[in-house]
């Protein structure tokens, strides 16, 4: 029995598994797929997503940071592991003990990769200005890096699209074009370029190592993929309101007829934007979606419920926010963010339940 007044988040490790598997399905040519397992797996829980993972023999994964990197070898001793933030030189005896990799983004730390033997990838900036060596600095170093791809100090030559999602955007072919002409400056390299959009989207970036993070986590909507979260509410509460009542804060919403109303657990504390406040966002139970009226609350947000026939076995029933019925990107372009954010603001107080644990 699920306890009154929180949130409840399904995680589907299972449902995970397979879009991994899809994903790499996708990109034949490819050598590998890594896991992108940064911000706790993008809110997920990163030692139950890398353990599914680990299950599903991926081998290489990417995080943001030394700490979520330490965190990730205490999962497995096995694994590759790259950090994209890359280092200073005060943390490379740090990143030796725990078998980390940094990706390197400067010219700094290339030399002192170069100087220690330490195994790394490059990234080589092609469009983002964010983070990696710009195309001046790569090309002073350029004559260096094959050495150090043979000696395998260098294991990855990586570069990061910025457009992948705007799908005919010109920007991919010019960064596609730049990343085919490093690759074929260093033929014994392995390259990454492909991000989630580049793998559903854009085969000429799928190059050696795949580097999906959302769409494993069901954040983009596709044939192939499943969704992975299902974040559910509880009725705490029914009422009837007549013409003319304001609902919620600021009382943005005044009614036109009477109604029927629910008071639902869940609200921006939870994870739940507050920009979807007076948009076209609805819950579904049942068949039926319920439309969100007023402002989304700190705990709680209050729905239509008028045309369920059975109003009376409606109080303290559970209703998707976010799910199969719901999906991610589609919430978060109602609410004009992306699904990235809805996922990694979901809250720790949201009681979870994994689904097709590694273990299990």
């Amino acid at each position: 029995m699920r306890p009154l007044n929180k949130t409840h988040i399904d995680i589907n490790l299972g449902h995970l598994a397979h879009n991994y598997h899809a994903l790499r399905e996708m990109a034949p040519t490819a050598e590998a797929c890594s896991a992108v397992v940064k911000a706790d797996a993008y809110g997920c829980g990163v030692q139950q997503v890398v353990e599914r993972l680990c299950h599903e023999e991926c081998q290489i994964f990417f995080v943001a940071t030394y700490q979520e990197g330490v965190a990730v070898r205490q999962i497995n001793k096995d694994i590759i592991i790259y950090v994209l933030e890359g280092l200073t030189s005060h943390q490379i005896s740090d990143y030796k003990a725990h078998d980390l990799r940094p990706v390197i983004n400067d010219l700094a730390s290339f030399k002192d990769i170069k100087t220690l033997k330490m195994q790394a990838a490059l990234h080589i900036d092609t469009a983002m200005n964010r983070l990696g060596l710009s195309l001046n600095d790569y090309f002073t170093i350029k004559d260096m890096i094959d050495d150090m791809v043979i000696s395998q100090d260098i294991s990855l030559l990586m570069s990061h699209l910025s457009v992948a999602d705007h799908i005919s955007h010109p920007l991919n072919k010019q960064q596609i074009e730049k990343v085919q002409n490093i690759a074929k400056n260093h033929p014994h390299a392995k390259m990454s370029l492909a991000n989630s959009m580049g793998v559903l989207h854009h085969p000429d970036t799928h190059f050696d190592i795949l580097r999906p993070g959302i769409a494993l986590y069901g954040g983009v909507s596709h044939p192939k993929l499943r969704h992975i979260v299902t974040l559910s509410g509880q009725i705490l509460q029914i009422r009837q309101i007549e013409s003319g009542d304001t609902v919620g804060y600021g009382a943005t919403f005044t009614a036109q007829k009477p109604m029927i109303i629910a008071t639902i657990s869940g609200g921006y504390a939870d994870g739940i934007p507050r920009s979807l406040s007076n948009t076209d966002f609805a819950v579904f139970y049942n068949g039926y979606r319920f439309p969100l009226i007023g402002r989304v609350s700190m705990d709680s947000l209050i729905c239509d419920v008028s045309d369920y026939p059975q109003i009376d076995q409606l109080h303290q029933e559970w209703v998707e926010i976010f799910g199969p019925h719901n999906p991610l990107d589609e919430c978060a372009e109602l609410a004009h963010t992306i699904s990235y954010e809805i996922l990694t603001h979901l809250s720790a107080r949201g009681e979870r339940t994994y689904i097709g644990c590694a273990s299990s």
